[in-house]
């Protein structure tokens, strides 16, 4: 049997809210019961002033992929996740990167947009069809449930199946010629 992969989920955005905490305790409810994933949690917010970059860059390298929560950009801090960016530049190259986003009408879709193209520049492969929940506020209840689905969990389950395919076949490539990764991080 394989080792389990080393995912970090990364919440991005505003301060913790009771409507960001919503949509994370849901995708952590998905999240699990799936064996094969060992998930850490980066919260930018928190342990970026907190910890030293050096440090989260650690954190960082030392996962397989990414999974990526954020609103869409309207109050509080939005750019201490694109502030991480331009921070560390390495840990994200020939790494996997899925995206949530979540917020009114639109779902985030802007924010995962944009993002998209910032983790790309990093050498990262941002996985095609994010996740963007429209209304998260009014559908997520307090403790993680989802109200009214317009088919988020079918979406999350595919967005995970695929991030779990690309990050075991990118760590099987590190493993196997780790010099050609390591000249995509330059």
């Amino acid at each position: 049997m394989t080792a389990p992969l080393a995912l970090t989920m990364i919440l991005g955005g505003a301060p913790p809210t009771q409507f960001r905490d919503r949509v994370v305790r849901w995708v952590a409810r998905q999240l699990r019961d799936r064996d094969q994933l060992a998930v850490t949690l980066l919260d930018c917010v928190h342990d970026s002033p907190q910890l030293p970059t050096e440090a989260i860059a650690a954190r960082l390298d030392v996962a397989d992929g990414f999974l990526v929560l954020t609103p869409e950009y309207t109050r509080g801090d939005p750019m201490t996740l694109e502030r991480l960016l331009d921070a560390i530049d390495a840990p994200w190259a020939g790494k996997p990167v899925a995206l949530i986003g979540y917020g009114g009408d639109s779902g985030g879709e802007r924010a995962v947009a944009r993002l998209q193209e910032r983790f790309v520049a990093r050498r990262a492969l941002a996985l095609p069809e994010p996740l963007c929940c429209a209304d998260a506020y009014g559908r997520f209840g307090l403790h993680g449930a989802l109200y009214a689905s317009l088919g988020e969990p079918l979406r999350l389950a595919r967005l995970i199946a695929r991030l779990e395919l690309c990050a075991r076949a990118l760590r099987a490539a590190r493993s196997a010629r780790p010099a050609s990764v390591d000249t995509l991080r330059r």
